[in-house]
């Protein structure tokens, strides 16, 4: 398999391997937090954070709530200022940001490389969905991702 990972793709790696993230049983919400100095609210309001406080839906399925949380750590990590004053096609382009990371966050490509994958997305969404936690529709979209990057598609 030809495969070059992205940019994006290196720096997720990277922070995981610095958080001695070496399995994705370890990709958990109460492991990474407290090593990226993260409080965790849990309440029925939206998902948010403000500073290195992330306030999460408590409602979520475990599934979602573990994807809104690397989605918003995009935000804590890579995004600065308040979205509050920011133009519509600012925000539109951070939540595409915050998607594609929670993606790679989530299902990162050096713990991918170490599954065995049935050769049919829709077997394969469910196995991802399985081990690493995530909604199968976010399973369905990184494996899609690593597909393009194979075929040689940005």
């Amino acid at each position: 398999m030809n495969y070059t990972t992205t940019h994006l793709e290196d720096a997720v790696d990277k922070l995981l391997n610095n958080l001695e993230i070496i399995h994705p049983s370890q990709l958990d919400i109460f492991i990474i937090a407290p090593r990226l100095g993260i409080d965790l609210i849990f309440s029925d309001t939206g998902t948010h954070f403000e500073g290195t406080t992330m306030y999460l839906n408590i409602n979520l399925p475990p599934a979602e709530l573990w994807f809104a949380f690397a989605h918003e750590l995009c935000h804590i990590q890579r995004h600065a200022g308040n979205q509050l004053f920011l133009p519509m096609d600012f925000i539109a382009l951070q939540e595409a940001q915050a998607e594609n990371f929670a993606l790679h966050f989530c299902m990162p490509t050096y713990l991918m490389k170490k599954i065995r994958l049935p050769n049919d997305i829709p077997a394969a969404k469910k196995v991802v969905a399985s081990i690493f936690n995530v909604p199968v529709s976010a399973a369905e979209k990184r494996l899609i991702q690593i597909d393009n990057r194979v075929k040689g598609f940005s």
